[in-house]
């Protein structure tokens, strides 16, 4: 019955890859876009090296404390200073390595994305074994592939994959969802869980609501599962088992309430406001 298990799983995960790849494989060869031109191609926040020696130089240049300014002016007037550390490196050892071949940019966006729901079918395939424990496989995952599919096919992540400049946002999904799986398969306070969740934070840093979402699926589950009537030993129980978030967490915020990213600047007055968290 478990060989049967698994074949299926694989199957219905082949599946779900072969029509992700197909929707998106034809923006593969789709030109620069008027942002990725901007950003990648005229070189407006990174310098493209030629060698390794001038990466290094880069980074002895600007340091991986190096600030840009992020705007939308579409949308709003108002702009933030931006200093992704791990961003940084990365962006600069990809750009040597493709040489703004827009291909290149396409084709780690897709792969990502296909690697990001692979992670996120395992996890819901995970979730749903634990609590639905009585539905049939094959029901369980048509399900797992319809919901998959809806995140993998969703406008926001269309997006995401014909801009090539948000490259570096796939990679942090990817580490924030291999962060909740890792969680809920091992379950253990985890050097390697610290490590895992503190890149997506230097690289993009939207992805601090993590901690938060664990908190609570671990304080709900422990509640459910022994029936604990103590909220408090309830939250204690949670707060222990996301610690290495926490702690990744903190670094992360001390970093950046040190750094001048805690400012925003307005075109239409020139003055700064404070950003929050």
């Amino acid at each position: 019955m478990g060989n049967k298990n698994n074949k299926l799983f694989f199957i219905f995960l082949t599946i779900n890859i072969v029509i992700v790849f197909l929707f998106y494989a034809h923006t593969i060869n789709y030109p620069w876009k008027y942002f990725d031109e901007q950003i990648i191609y005229n070189e407006t926040i990174f310098p493209q090296a030629k060698s390794i020696s001038e990466i290094f130089e880069y980074i002895k240049y600007f340091g991986l404390k190096h600030h840009f300014e992020a705007s939308s002016p579409f949308y709003s007037s108002i702009a933030n200073l931006r200093s992704n550390p791990a961003n940084t490196f990365i962006t600069m050892i990809v750009y040597y390595l493709f040489q703004k071949k827009a291909f290149l940019f396409h084709l780690l966006s897709l792969i990502f994305h296909i690697f990001n729901i692979c992670i996120l079918f395992n996890l819901l395939y995970l979730t749903s074994e634990k609590y639905i424990k009585n539905l049939k496989s094959i029901l369980r995952l048509t399900s797992i592939s319809v919901l998959t599919l809806l995140w993998a096919l969703h406008p926001l992540n269309v997006e995401s994959i014909l801009f090539t400049a948000n490259w570096a946002a796939l990679i942090s999904y990817f580490f924030c969802l291999l962060t909740i799986y890792y969680f809920l398969k091992r379950g253990v306070n985890s050097f390697i869980l610290f490590l895992i969740y503190l890149f997506p934070l230097f690289t993009t840093e939207y992805s601090i609501t993590v901690p938060l979402i664990l908190f609570f699926y671990t304080f709900f589950n422990y509640k459910f599962e022994t029936q604990e009537i103590s909220f408090t030993n309830c939250a204690k129980h949670s707060f222990k088992k996301i610690a290495p978030l926490l702690i990744a967490l903190a670094i992360f915020v001390i970093y950046f309430t040190s750094s001048k990213t805690i400012e925003n600047i307005s075109y239409s007055t020139g003055n700064t406001v404070s950003l929050t968290l």
